[in-house]
This record gives structure tokens, sequence and C-alpha cells, in this order.
């Protein structure tokens, strides 16, 4: 877990908004999903404009709206001040390729068992259709079988996998 005002923390002034780590509102930022325990919400960007070709679209949007957040604080109409009430942090980018439309959307992580069964797995990016990002991660859970890693005294291990899970919807 990085926390990006940690070093303004230490008797110097507060943090500048320009200054330091990029993160949504200036939230702590990791990107293993073993540190996600804990928070209420994680803030993922999704940095993809499909197949456009190199022309600036939303592909920008993650960094800029990084950028763009300002420090927390009560919202004017409501006077609730969400950051206080619940536990934030900024996960970063969901695994986009570009030029991949098909795998762009729909891209699971998981945790490979030391039985080389798939636990914790979840939809990192979205194929767009939460019953299939739901069956993406039930399917695999369900059906697939690892050999799992090794550690240097060839006992298994626990390992992260990612993967595609590209869906054809027949005519």
């Amino acid at each position: 877990m990085i926390d990006p005002t940690e070093r303004w923390e230490r008797g110097h002034e507060e943090k500048p908004d320009y200054a330091g780590l990029l993160t949504y509102a200036g939230m702590p930022y990791t990107q293993d999903a073993d540190e996600l325990a804990g928070f209420d919400v994680a803030i993922v960007g999704a940095p993809t404009d499909d197949l456009v070709s190199d022309r600036p679209g939303t592909r920008f949007g993650p960094r800029a709206i990084r950028a763009a957040s300002c420090p927390p604080g009560p919202h004017l109409e409501a006077g609730v001040d969400a950051f206080a009430a619940l536990r934030v942090l900024d996960f970063g980018d969901a695994p986009v390729i570009p030029a991949d439309a098909g795998t762009s959307h729909a891209a699971i992580e998981a945790t490979v068992g030391v039985d080389g069964l798939l636990k914790d797995c979840r939809v990192t990016t979205s194929s767009g259709d939460a019953s299939l990002d739901a069956a993406s991660c039930s399917l695999l859970t369900a059906r697939a079988r690892f050999t799992p890693a090794r550690d240097d005294k060839g006992e298994p291990v626990e390992s992260r996998f990612r993967s595609a899970v590209n869906w054809t919807i027949a005519d």
C-alpha cells in the first residue's frame, strides 16, 4: 500500500495538490488485490476507447480524472463527506490491451491455490454484461485446474492468475 501523503505528514507542510503520486483524490494506492480487505470502495480506471486510432479518447480518462480529482471534503449540497464515512483506495487501472477489444472487455484475476484450484476470482475489466462477468469467474472456478507454482524447495505455493475471457454470442 502506498500512501501518497505520507511524506508530507512527517513534519512538512500540507501536501500541495500538484505534488506527489497521482492517485484519485490523494487516496492510498495499491495494485495488490490482497490489500483490498477492509476497504469499502476501490477506484479502478478503464483506459480504453476500443479500436480508435491514435486520437485522444477515453483511454486518457482515468489519468485525467485522477489529475482533476480534489482532496476529499463534504458534498456542497448534502453536507456528507463520503471519504470520511467510507474507506477508499485507488486500485490503479484495469489491464486493458490496446486494439484488442475482446480481451480488454473481459478480464479476470484469481488466486491459484496450492491445490491447483482457483479462488478469490474477480472480474478486473467488465464484458459489459453482468451475467457474463459472473459466469466468467463461476465457470473458471468450477472447471479450471492448474499445476500450482512452486517455491525454491519445490513446495506448492499460491500464485496469481490473470486471463482474458472472450464470449461469443451466437445469432
